[in-house]
């Protein structure tokens, strides 16, 4: 736990109320309160209704199955742009850098927790706590590594479709927008028909959907909107209906039952048409080729959009017809160039190998160390490589060795080198990232260097020369669960506003008015935040963040 001091004197408080500014819609922003009903939102009769089509990917995304899901974006909307689905990230075994090619094409991430460990069940019934880790955790990483702003991730999707009442509390604190876990079947508590599906509608009169994998909310949330998976009806199912990943025998049938959900839902109230899978779905041809056919023939229509789930949220909060939509560029999509590959790092860190842009791990992304920070500090610590065995041509084994020419025992560092003709292979003490030529050495474990002594601190195989090797350059730093946020004292829209890094995704404020006499207390807690203002009729004259781990 780590606490940050700031003093405030009462002279400098204004009018203002609290405020969390994280990801989505803000906690201060007006509640949209929509309700749940058959019918489009803002009145529009559904001949002027945009027909929206919904692909939605869960898990991690990889190259087992990025390939897989280009086969499937090959087409535009009619306003020309491509066409967008939601990837619903787990990012334990991603690979960032394909999660960042995704967003520069136009593409919408969201959360889908960290680890997908998440559930419901009397074995693993998980915490409010943990709930925030996790969720708070993945869009930590996906914004570190992938380079994902923040902001822009505003959805999320439980794993397994397992939500608890602690789930919604988090999502909404941690100011996320939308919500799609819960399921919609035709004979549900409000969907009379698949042709009168219910629309989304924000939680500030609870959930309005029957809870089929899980528990419904024990508050309500007025600025979380829900989305509804809604199924895809076929009278040749045993139940009737599909939901994730539908199954039918051929080709031919995938692209009726397609066709007759688009048909049914385009002729009735224009409830969007969600399609939802996971990886093994993409590696069935006859998915994907009638996705592709499909696809085809539902956006010959000048009001039909294949957008991110995402697009579907700022709609249902301001709705508008297709032909506005369309003048608007609502559901336009923004793409951008990609970092090159040539400048992304590989991450070799156990459990798994990685690449990310921008930012190098020193860890691998959890939900206990997704907000880890180094301080870098000054040692007086050499390093040298000495080749140990020769495989034979090219190849050899080789060690690194560490001297620590000062006076106290040293843990945490990294090495940093040009790798000249080298090819890096395995590390087995030690992880390593790439980017271009530039080596990282990292230690997989805590390995200390006493004073006055050399130790061997990891060992590789390679190819080429060792000889080649440009200077290992040391780097060292202080560790912990997070760097220790900065807190400071700034103008607020009617007040003044405490501000600092995000380092953690809990936090409690508390005040105390003497530093001689009394305990702390606690003023709120924050989730997600960067920034609070402080009301000032507050009788506290201290203020201090408790960083909760």
């Amino acid at each position: 736990m780590h606490r940050f001091l700031i003093k405030i004197t009462k002279a400098s408080l204004g009018v203002i109320s609290a405020c969390l500014l994280s990801g989505g819609v803000h906690a201060s922003d007006p509640p949209a309160n929509i309700p749940v009903s058959t019918s489009a939102p803002g009145g529009l009769a559904p001949a002027d209704t945009p027909q929206l089509i919904l692909i939605t990917f869960d898990d991690a995304v990889n190259s087992t199955n990025y390939d897989d899901i280009l086969k499937i974006l090959d087409h535009q909307n009619a306003d020309g742009s491509p066409i967008a689905m939601t990837f619903y990230i787990s990012v334990d075994i991603s690979d960032y850098y394909l999660i960042h090619k995704l967003h520069a094409a136009g593409q919408e991430i969201a959360a889908h927790t960290m680890t997908h460990t998440t559930g419901n069940s009397q074995e693993n019934n998980t915490s409010f706590d943990t709930w925030v880790r996790e969720i708070e955790g993945c869009r930590e990483a996906l914004t570190r590594y992938a380079g994902i702003p923040r902001e822009q991730i505003t959805g999320f999707r439980a794993p397994y479709l397992a939500y608890n009442a602690d789930m919604w509390k988090a999502l909404a604190l941690l100011g996320f927008s939308y919500d799609t876990s819960v399921p919609e079947t035709p004979d549900g508590l409000n969907s009379p028909d698949e042709a009168h599906y219910i629309w989304p509608y924000t939680l500030h009169d609870g959930l309005k959907q029957y809870a089929w994998t899980g528990e419904p909310p024990a508050e309500n949330y007025p600025n979380l909107l829900e989305i509804p998976m809604w199924t895809l009806t076929d009278e040749n199912t045993v139940n009737g209906y599909h939901n994730m990943d539908p199954d039918v025998a051929t080709e031919a049938e995938m692209l009726a039952v397609l066709k007759n959900n688009f048909t049914t839902r385009y002729e009735g109230n224009r409830i969007p048409v969600g399609i939802y899978f996971h990886k093994g779905w993409l590696t069935e041809d006859k998915n994907i080729n009638a996705m592709n056919d499909f696809l085809e023939w539902a956006l010959a229509k000048e009001d039909v959009f294949v957008v991110g789930v995402g697009a579907l949220d700022k709609w249902m909060r301001n709705p508008v017809s297709a032909d506005t939509a369309v003048s608007q560029g609502l559901f336009t999509v923004q793409t951008y160039t990609p970092v090159p590959e040539n400048e992304v790092i590989l991450n070799v860190l156990s459990p798994n190998n990685f690449r990310s842009v921008h930012h190098p791990a020193t860890l691998y992304p959890a939900p206990d160390n997704a907000f880890q920070k180094r301080v870098v500090v000054a040692e007086p610590i050499t390093f040298r490589v000495e080749e140990t065995v020769r495989w034979g041509g090219t190849a050899y084994q080789a060690e690194i060795y560490a001297t620590n020419t000062g006076s106290h025992t040293v843990s945490d560092w990294e090495i940093e080198f040009d790798a000249g003709n080298n090819v890096m292979g395995e590390m087995w003490n030690g992880a390593y990232t790439q980017s271009g030529n530039t080596i990282t050495v990292t230690p997989k474990h805590v390995i200390d260097i006493p004073p006055g002594e050399e130790i061997m601190v990891s060992n590789f195989g390679a190819e080429g020369d060792p000889g080649t090797f440009g200077d290992l350059s040391p780097t060292f730093w202080e560790t912990g669960p997070r760097s220790s946020p900065q807190l400071s004292l700034a103008p607020g829209s009617s007040g003044n506003m405490l501000q600092w890094n995000r380092a953690a995704p809990m936090y409690e404020l508390q005040g105390r008015d003497s530093l001689l006499s009394g305990d702390w207390q606690s003023v709120k807690m924050l989730y997600g935040a960067e920034e609070t203002e402080v009301e000032p009729e507050s009788p506290y004259l201290f203020y201090r963040l408790h960083c909760i781990h």
